[in-house]
């Protein structure tokens, strides 16, 4: 439910339009008594103290991070990376083919999503993805330095559907119980030649040690067979340990097996920290 806050100015002018709509009820003067002659020296009005406004102490807003952030905090400001003849899958809510940070550099662009409750006419409702193809390979224009390897080629797979689902109540996001369906969106990423796959997106978790395996399979082929990285990022909640799907190599499988270690060559989860303070993790 959205609230909606009103700040204290606000309530007062509402306040003062309530009450003059109930002054004119009635009348002071009474019909049977002669009304006192107005006075011919206006009484002194009582002393008055002034009203002590109580100090204000401003909300501490953290500054915004700076245009170059990305590359500060990984120490690549001045680095010489161009990305070139690289290809990144980003696995996301879609790369905007128009924006200048990658006009001209996505060279495949696919969706996986229902088209009947998402707008296919736009390569990116949310924006989330085009962020991420910025930070990662985006081209420096104005004030923006670029991204990390600005030369690289962009591959979009469309997998987060442009509404958000709710939370299953768990805080957590929503229980699978087996594969996710992603072998397919894997095997485009092969044939359009990407090697490595950036995933900035959480919300699935499982209790049942069964899931493990089946979820592990539908990585295998880009990491094992095609000798792929997999970039998955950790959640931004700072929480002591990664999401299920980011620990995907480490979590359990039946009778205490480890049926996804073998992805653990080919997988890279990275935390998100705050900007201003690169020792501390971010909060969302």
């Amino acid at each position: 439910m959205k609230q909606v806050v009103i700040g204290r100015s606000a309530l007062a002018a509402a306040l003062a339009l309530a009450l003059s709509a109930c002054g004119g009820g009635g009348s002071n003067v009474r019909g049977d008594l002669e009304p006192s002659p107005p006075p011919t020296t206006p009484p002194s009005p009582p002393p008055t103290t002034p009203p002590t406004t109580p100090p204000v102490t401003p909300p501490v807003t953290p500054p915004p991070p700076a245009v170059d952030a990305h590359l500060t905090v990984i120490n690549a400001r001045d680095a010489q990376f161009t990305g070139k003849g690289i290809r990144i899958g980003v696995v996301d809510s879609g790369v905007s083919r128009t924006n200048p940070a990658v006009s001209g550099r996505v060279v495949s662009s696919r969706a996986y999503i229902d088209p009947l409750v998402n707008n296919l006419n736009i390569d990116d409702v949310v924006g989330h993805g085009t962020t991420v193809a910025s930070l990662a390979a985006g081209r420096a224009f104005g004030a923006w330095p670029g991204g990390v390897a600005p030369e690289a080629l962009i591959v979009s797979a469309r997998i987060i559907a442009d509404k958000r689902p709710a939370d299953d109540g768990t805080g957590n996001g929503n229980e699978v119980t087996g594969a996710l369906g992603l072998a397919g969106v894997h095997q485009d990423l092969i044939t359009d030649g990407v090697r490595i796959m950036n995933n900035s997106w959480g919300g699935l978790y499982w209790t049942n040690t069964a899931a493990t395996a089946p979820i592990a399979a539908e990585y295998r082929p880009f990491i094992v067979g095609h000798n792929g990285l997999v970039v998955f990022a950790t959640g931004n909640e700072s929480r002591a340990n990664p999401s299920s799907m980011a620990a995907l190599p480490s979590q359990p499988g039946p009778g205490n097996t480890r049926p996804a270690a073998d992805l653990e060559r080919g997988w890279l989860a990275v935390t998100a920290v705050d900007t201003n303070k690169p020792d501390t993790l971010a909060v969302a």
